[in-house]
């Protein structure tokens, strides 16, 4: 019992230490419950002070500014921390949204129109679908909203 005893004090001390975040930061949460696919607004956002935050992990969004805008990939809840991972980027280019792709091979380029065939970011790796003859392809999605095609 003796043990269980000192276990349970050296881990109430760990958790009076505050997990390390220092004084005068501050953290964004949201004001209330934001549901996966949901957008957040600016309405939705505020920022406290997390300098004697309960078990506070390092990496928490601590500007309101950068989430607005961004979608939540899992539920967020009102006056908790907020990690990268529980948001991603609004889609750029959305699945069978029209999209021109290009391929570069040195001086040729080859132009086609195409459809995209799921959401994809700046940066990410898309399928299209060639509208002509159905053939599909993969690009990157370039910051135009087009697809280039690397034919390595």
């Amino acid at each position: 019992m003796p043990l269980v005893r000192a276990m349970v004090w050296s881990g109430l001390a760990l958790a009076a230490q505050g997990g390390g975040c220092l004084a005068g930061d501050m953290a964004a949460v949201v004001r209330s419950v934001i549901y996966p696919g949901q957008q957040i607004e600016a309405a939705m956002v505020t920022s406290v002070d997390a300098t004697n935050c309960y078990r506070c992990i390092p990496g928490f969004i601590s500007d309101p500014e950068a989430i607005v805008g961004m979608i939540a990939v899992r539920t967020v809840l009102p006056d908790r921390l907020i990690y990268p991972a529980q948001l991603r980027k609004p889609a750029v280019l959305k699945a069978g949204q029209p999209v021109s792709v290009l391929l570069r091979l040195g001086a040729l380029s080859i132009f086609m129109r195409g459809e995209t065939l799921a959401d994809a970011n700046v940066g990410d790796t898309v399928a299209v679908r060639n509208k002509a003859n159905g053939v599909i392809v993969t690009g990157t999605v370039a910051p135009d909203g087009s697809v280039l095609v690397d034919p390595s």
